[in-house]
């Protein structure tokens, strides 16, 4: 009884010193660089160091005087105290997270996943703990009935959700912080394609219909066209995106209702919400794999709801996004099939994605001299490119292979997004298989740096499909043990809310880093909304069907209204208009500038920090 004691006397002693270490430094004034680069003065120091001492002292002394007065029966309520309160023993680990940049991404994406994986296993005992203290209800594995207060917080958090990241995203782009490259881009095909221009894309020198089958299949841009209609805009793609991206919270949220309960349903789609890789993807620009995501999730909802009109209804919208989308939903059907939950229905969707993927890829798709294959390169056999010499590498060289994909990038993006849901996804066989199109979307590229950055639209190909296996472990775990899956599920809530302080919208960081810059989560300035009203008024007199080559942070802000919009950013391609800026990084402005230099172009008119030429004859 004495060993048990002791040992239940020092554990509650570290949980005082982890809780008193804890405090100490967020009440003594030792500042961020103290968790950064352990700057602190030596008194400050000392007295953190105290704290934690004397923390550990009184309560191992409050346990033994505790013991020696009942010795009989002390010690199991002293062991019951240690395993409830354990889980504060990851507080020292867990609060520097709570600092902005703690540290570079790739160390502090491992210590999230260290933190959360702890605090999993202590939660655990924590709550298997707790359910035996006297008169705790017993254990039920069933689910209880859904009231309705969890689908009116799951709605209410997609509808704000929505709008906080509508505006952050809106707010951007009135910075000019929005780009050619790629928002520029899909207005363009957007504005082409309701002018009676089918997927035209100048933007790329693609000045054809169908040009942008060049780069991707991207024929959903017909399914949202009456969307854009009202209001052919970028603001409105943008508004677009984020409507779909968080709306897949509901469809998971139905997802999980049918295998947990309903609370705990909510709480996973409101995981989704704060999920920090999708923010990044909603405020870079407008990409198609975020919507193909979201269907997918829909189209996973129906069918588990046997609505099996609408779930093929919704693949095909999400085929439509972009033709890489195929390769997670036949990876999902052969998935489907092999484990038996719809084998019919999984084969079809298999064969479908499949052949819809070799049809548009390699018979579509014009590609001349442009490949996304390209990311692949160190991938390529001696003397050959394209998928295909992808193919041959694979089948021949796995060693090879999995060297380039054993790099600490690679390794610190897989924590960055599997870390916040505690690596629920890989713990499962069938639910790990989800992620392989991921991979081979991302960590599978080579010399590509967004692909393996969790501030671009590739984080789509691994987020619908990593909280969907996570919803099935999930339900795993709390079938076999009510408390393992409760504990998961708060694994899950604290890996998410640490990582927003990293990486996501949801802290007080000034800025989240998406695409290639950091996004201030602000307004935007009154010299800003001045420069948008100077473009309207600049080019507010131009021939609506003269060619205008803008600079890149130009751009975005004509495509809609000038359908012969072009990127000054890789040329002057013959356009009788140049537009650029002088902010800074605005590529394609040195150029305008150079060709006026050159007097092959007069300026016209410079209205603020905005510049218009015309060719001259």
């Amino acid at each position: 009884m004495f060993v048990r004691a002791a040992r239940s006397g020092l554990a509650l002693g570290a949980i005082a010193g982890a809780m008193a270490y804890t405090v100490a430094s967020e009440l003594l004034p030792v500042g961020p660089s103290f968790f950064r680069e352990n700057l602190i003065e030596p008194h400050e120091r000392t007295q953190v160091m105290v704290s934690v001492a004397i923390a550990i002292l009184v309560t191992v002394g409050a346990a033994f005087t505790a013991w020696t007065r009942n010795r009989r029966d002390a010690w199991v309520g002293l062991d019951w105290l240690a395993r409830v309160t354990s889980p504060l023993l990851v507080l020292p680990l867990a609060t520097p997270l709570l600092r902005p940049d703690f540290s570079e991404p790739a160390a502090a994406a491992l210590q999230l996943a260290l933190v959360v994986l702890l605090f999993e296993r202590l939660m655990r005992l924590s709550l298997e703990a707790w359910g035996l203290r006297p008169g705790a209800p017993s254990p039920s594995l069933s689910i209880p009935t859904a009231s309705f207060w969890p689908v009116l917080i799951v709605v209410a958090a997609v509808l704000a959700q929505t709008i906080y990241m509508s505006v952050f995203a809106t707010w951007s782009h009135q910075r000019f912080a929005t780009f050619g490259y790629d928002l520029g881009q899909y207005d363009s095909i957007f504005a082409n394609t309701l002018g009676g221009r089918p997927l035209r894309m100048p933007t790329l020198g693609w000045d054809y219909d169908w040009g942008e089958l060049n780069g991707h299949a991207d024929f959903a841009v017909f399914l949202f066209l009456p969307l854009y209609a009202l209001r052919p805009s970028a603001t409105t793609l943008l508004v677009l995106q984020a409507a779909l991206v968080n709306s897949a919270a509901i469809a998971l949220f139905f997802i999980g209702r049918r295998r947990l309960p309903a609370p705990a349903a909510a709480v996973v789609a409101l995981c989704w919400l704060g999920y920090p890789p999708l923010h990044a993807c909603q405020l870079f620009d407008v990409h198609m794999q975020p919507f193909g995501m979201a269907f997918m999730l829909w189209a996973v909802a129906a069918l588990d709801a046997r609505r099996y009109a609408a779930y093929w209804v919704l693949v095909i919208v999400a085929l439509a996004c972009r033709e890489d989308v195929s390769i997670g939903l036949a990876v999902l059907g052969a998935i489907l099939f092999v484990t038996g939950v719809s084998p019919r229905t999984g084969a079809v969707t298999s064969i479908v994605a499949t052949t819809y993927f070799v049809l548009v890829r390699f018979f579509v798709m014009k590609n001349p001299g442009w490949s996304f294959a390209d990311n692949f390169r160190q991938l390529y056999p001696l003397g050959e490119s394209g998928y295909g010499s992808i193919m041959k590498t694979l089948a021949s060289n796995p060693g090879y292979t999995l060297k380039t994909v054993l790099t600490w990038e690679k390794l610190r993006y897989v924590a960055q997004l599997l870390a916040p849901l505690a690596f629920v996804p890989l713990r499962r066989v069938p639910t790990a298989a989800l992620l392989v199109p991921g991979a081979i979307l991302t960590i599978l590229t080579t010399g590509y740096a967004p692909t393996i950055s969790i501030s671009f639209q590739y984080v789509a190909n691994w987020a619908g499909y990593a909280f969907l296996g996570g919803i099935f472990v999930l339900a795993a775990t709390w079938k076999a043990n009510a408390a393992g899956g409760r504990a998961l599920l708060a694994a899950i809530v604290v890996g998410v809310v640490l990582a927003n302080q990293q990486w996501g919208a949801w802290t007080i960081n000034p800025s989240v880093k998406a695409g290639f810059a950091d996004v201030p989560l602000a307004p935007p300035t009154t010299e800003d909304l001045q420069r948008e009203k100077n473009l309207m008024e600049l080019t507010a007199g131009l021939d609506v069907t003269a060619a205008i080559c803008a600079s890149d942070r130009v751009q975005p802000h004509l495509t809609s209204r000038h359908l012969s919009m072009w990127t000054l950013k890789d040329g002057l391609y013959a356009c009788r208009y140049l537009v650029w800026s002088a902010l800074p990084a605005d590529l394609g402005a040195e150029r305008g500038a150079s060709a006026v230099q050159a007097t092959t172009y007069r300026i016209v008119r410079v209205l603020g920090d905005l510049t218009l030429a015309e060719r001259l004859p």
